[in-house]
Parts: structure tokens; sequence; C-alpha cells
């Protein structure tokens, strides 16, 4: 491979941004379609860049165009590069109106609903002016976004889909889940609950193939009870209604299901659920350097967790 002052010299953001483009149309005259250039102009330029770096980077085939090994590589990387500049005028942006920094997090249900925002409250406290974008979706829809540095960290549950050498985990908390219904719900007339005993209600899960999903399918089938999931969400606001309206159940992260039943909201019902789920934690990706702002907030959601985990231990 050529040396990093070759490339610093010769690689150009047009020739990233062509890389990235000629991966997601597949075709010569698609990308240059959407480059706004001629078809001969984007074979020329990609001639250059496979110059420039001394591979091949595009096989054409009958299908399309699709990266080598090598090809790959330097998609990822201008990917990162131009990733970090897309966000640079909307940081410089909220420094010129109000001295603001700000953190894109992305995170899936359960931390998003207790841990995130307290650790943010504490953020607050020692930086005012901080700015935050939360993003809430399952865990693998948000690893592409910490690929292209469109997130600078993900707080998630540390699914298999996370193990990866280009990215960073930090364990934080382990959160258990229980089962919740509406306050005077019919089984809480029971003393002793059976798993038996919640088959006949309907049930609000997240999606198939979330990880909390897939955990719940595995505790129903070594329970033997096949009960209806008449509802997938993880809506605290949407779940909350369905269960007052049709006694449904569902499962929330023990830490949210305290802070709501303390007000009445709703209550825990008493059926224990191992540790088949994997912990909270933080995922980062290896070649993101964190600002100091972004340090101060890993410290927020680490000071966070181990509260959490100290306030459940008061209560054994």
């Amino acid at each position: 491979m050529r040396s990093g002052w070759h490339l610093r010299g010769r690689l150009s953001l047009r020739h990233l941004r062509l890389v990235t483009v000629l991966d997601e149309a597949r075709t010569l005259s698609e990308t240059a379609q959407r480059l706004a250039t001629t078809q001969p102009a984007v074979s020329r330029m990609l001639a250059e860049v496979e110059q420039i770096v001394g591979r091949k980077l595009f096989v054409r085939t009958a299908k399309g165009s699709f990266p080598t090994p090598h090809g790959a590589s330097l998609i990822r990387h201008a990917r990162w590069i131009l990733g970090d500049l897309e966000r640079l005028p909307e940081e410089f942006n909220m420094l010129d109106q109000a001295g603001e920094e700000r953190i894109s997090v992305g995170s899936n249900f359960s931390p998003s609903a207790m841990l995130i925002p307290r650790a943010l409250i504490a953020l607050r406290e020692v930086k005012p002016n901080v700015g935050v974008n939360l993003r809430e979706t399952a865990v693998e829809l948000l690893l592409p976004d910490l690929y292209k540095r469109e997130l600078d960290i993900v707080i998630a549950r540390l699914v298999p889909a996370a193990q990866n050498p280009d990215l960073v985990q930090k364990e934080l908390i382990e959160e258990p889940l229980v089962v919740v219904a509406r306050n005077k719900h019919p089984l809480l007339m029971q003393e002793v609950l059976s798993w038996a005993d919640l088959e006949p209600y309907p049930w609000i899960l997240p999606a198939a193939g979330n990880v909390v999903r897939r955990g719940m399918d595995l505790l129903f089938e070594q329970n033997k009870i096949a009960p209806r999931c008449a509802f997938e969400s993880v809506s605290v606001l949407a779940n909350s209604i369905l269960m007052d309206e049709l006694d449904a159940i569902t499962v929330m992260p023990q830490s949210v299901a305290r802070h709501y039943e303390a007000r009445n909201f709703l209550d825990i019902l008493p059926v224990r659920l191992p540790l088949v789920f994997p912990p909270l934690g933080i995922i980062m990706h290896r070649s993101m350097e964190p600002s100091p702002t972004m340090l101060q907030f890993i410290d927020c959601i680490t000071n966070e967790a181990r509260a959490i985990a100290g306030r459940r231990r008061s209560r054994i």
C-alpha cells in the first residue's frame, strides 16, 4: 500500500465521494447521474483512484460493479471522513450561536427509558450548553450509523452484532426485565403466579428479531406456553394505554418499571425472569476519538449505571 503522505497528497474528497456513491448505485451510469457528470468521467475518476491506491477497487459484473476487499476498506474509511465533514457545519453553527457542542447518541429501548435521561440530566449540570441528538431504535439499525460516524456512541444491550474488531464495548450494568400489567389487573389477585397463568392474556413485545424478543420467546418455549403477541411495541406511552384498555401485559427494564410503579402507573407481576438478556453497555467505533464533552457523558452514564445497581442491591 502507498504511504499515508502519498494518499493525503493525492486522494481528494471527490474520490471518496465517488467510491461511496458507486458502492450504493452499483452501476457507472447511475453513479454518473447522482454525481451530475458523465459515465466516461466516472470511469476516468475510478481509474485515477485505483492508480493512486495501487489496488483494484471494483469488479464489474453483469449485475453491476461490486467492491473488492480493498475497495470495501477504502469505502469504509471514506464514509468515516465524509460523515465527520457532514457533521462539522452543524457543530460550528452550534458553537457560533451559543457556544454549544452537540453529541449524537444511539440507543435501544432499555437504556433510553431511564439510564440515558438521568445521565443527560447529570451532563447538563456540568455542561449546560451541550446539545444532544438521541436516536432510539434497534441496536442492529444503529450500528451502521456508528460505522459512518453519524453517531458518536451507542448505549444498548451488547448484542452479538456488536462483536466486531472495529468496535469497542464497555459493559455498564446487568439490567433485568420484569413482567408488568396495569394497576388492579386480574393477575394481581393471585398470590402465586405460574407461566401458565400468563398465557391467556395478550402480550406486548418488541419486534421479532429484537434481542429481548428472542429472550422472551426462549422463555416461553422453556416454560411450555405459547402466548399471543397481540402488539409489537416498545413505546411506554402506547403500551400503558394498551395495558389499561385490554388487560395486556408486557416486559420492561426493572428500573423503568419501578419508576412507574412508584407513581401508580402500573404494577410489577410476581414472575421472575432469569438473566437471559445481554447486559447494557457502551459501544463506540475504535477510530472515534471522544471529545471532552463525550468523555464527560461517558462518565455520567457510567456513574448512573453504578447508582442504579446500588439502588437495586439495597432492595435485595
